[in-house]
């Protein structure tokens, strides 16, 4: 049987389109399938780190060290919450660091999403589709 491209395979080449080679993260509910991805995707490797916080600076260091994008992934919840601390030091250094965080489905339907972007400072308020 034929493996169904998901909105996820989307991401994930996308990412490796724009010059991603590395996914940084730890593995847990609500994102399995964003590493499953990456393990289909032959542009990008996921490194996996034993805690949030490391992932975040992993991706850090990655985007000081070279041009283009580090990205980190995390869980919902207190995953995402770790995250917090690596992402400060990246937006006060304006470190280009791109946070995915997948959702729970009752929280998305119910909450406002926010973002702040690294490099520019602007937020962007998005809401889930009625």
């Amino acid at each position: 049987m034929a493996r169904q491209h998901r909105v996820v395979d989307h991401i994930v080449e996308h990412l490796a389109g724009i010059g991603v080679d590395y996914l940084f993260g730890v593995d847990g509910a609500n994102i399995e399938d964003l590493y499953d991805a990456a393990h289909f995707c032959s542009g990008v490797t996921a490194i996996l780190a034993k805690h949030e916080f490391s992932a975040a600076t992993m991706a850090d260091g990655y985007a000081r060290s070279r041009p283009g994008l580090g990205v980190v992934a995390a869980t919902s919840g207190g995953g995402a919450l770790n995250l917090v601390p690596g992402l400060g030091e990246s937006l006060a250094s304006r470190v280009p660091v791109l946070a995915a965080g997948w959702l729970t489905c009752s929280w998305w339907s119910s909450s406002w999403l926010w973002w702040l972007s690294a490099p520019s400072r602007r937020r962007h308020r998005s809401r889930p589709p009625a």
